[in-house]
């Protein structure tokens, strides 16, 4: 069995794999080095032999069961991890608070997420293992626990500015990383070029670190100061955003996370969105590959 202990923005998180993932070893996770106390949220990654399995077939009632919980698609049923008692045993204990939990089936794997317990428990057929990729061992497996801290995480590039953290969101090569590299004489330090965690304390929102990114100075962390929607054009050039359009962009960019949160959880992360993008000035921001004007930026953190 492989464990690894970490603090991202503040929160304990414990992986236990029954596999092991060098990358994780060898990764920006080595820098958010957590404490061995009981974890905040608990995550595992079980493969499971085919072999292992019994023969009969799936039994009725878990199939029944299954269509109790919220949510629930029936499309992969025939998924023979169905057939482990384990799995059986963690769906029916499920029922008990299955506003809850929600259980998730692909042809190769069963995903269970206790939302009051904060645990999710990824069982996948050993002999694709291969399809455990790095990309799912990152923000889609931590995010949907966040809400529970009064966090989430925003697809984005983050920077310390003289104790401000100015966040800088856009799709997928949107600048973000060009953005960081053009930085490195003019912020104190990166947050991350890729994911930052937004999370809220005392009536204050604090921007974090995370080890999703090629640039990341490990567990920092600053006010957040604004954000800045990116934009390649010619010349550098700002203008404000209403409230309402950041709140847009934040919401609809990470729906997926969202969505497969329980109700509660969800309107709880829909409150949080829209109180950051009210509480916090947001800007629309043109630039070249070549020129960011970094004094323009400093005098719109708050």
């Amino acid at each position: 069995m492989y464990s690894f202990n970490y603090n991202i923005a503040g929160i304990q998180f414990y992986l236990e794999m029954n596999i092991r993932n060098q990358w994780l070893e060898k990764s920006h996770y080595i820098s958010f080095p957590g404490e061995r106390t009981k974890p905040d949220v608990l995550l595992r990654l079980s493969g499971i032999s085919l072999s292992s399995l019994p023969v009969r077939p799936i039994e009725p009632q878990i199939l029944v069961e299954l269509s109790l919980l919220p949510g629930m698609q029936t499309s992969n049923i025939n998924n023979p991890l169905l057939r482990s008692e384990e799995i059986c045993e963690r769906i029916r204990s499920g029922l008990t608070m299955k506003e809850m939990v929600r259980v998730d089936i692909s042809e190769s794997s069963v995903v269970i997420s206790d939302f009051l317990q904060n645990e999710r428990n990824i069982f996948f057929i050993s002999q694709n293992e291969n399809k455990i990729s790095n990309n799912r061992l990152g923000p889609p497996l931590y995010a949907p626990f966040l809400l529970s801290f009064d966090a989430i995480i925003v697809h984005s590039a983050g920077l310390i500015i003289d104790d401000r953290a100015a966040v800088f969101m856009a799709h997928d090569e949107g600048g973000k990383t060009t953005v960081v590299r053009q930085a490195t004489d003019n912020c104190d330090f990166i947050l991350s070029d890729d994911q930052v965690i937004l999370k809220q304390g005392e009536g204050v929102i604090y921007a974090h670190g995370t080890p999703w990114s090629l640039y990341t100075d490990g567990q920092k962390s600053a006010r957040l100061g604004a954000f800045f929607l990116l934009e390649k054009a010619d010349k550098f050039a700002l203008s404000p955003l209403k409230p309402v359009e950041s709140f847009e962009y934040i919401w609809n960019e990470h729906f997926s996370y969202w969505e497969i949160l329980p109700k509660a959880l969800r309107l709880k992360a829909f409150d949080l969105v829209f109180a950051i993008c009210h509480q916090v000035p947001a800007y629309r921001m043109k630039f070249s590959k070549d020129y960011v004007d970094w004094n323009a930026i400093q005098e719109k953190l708050i």
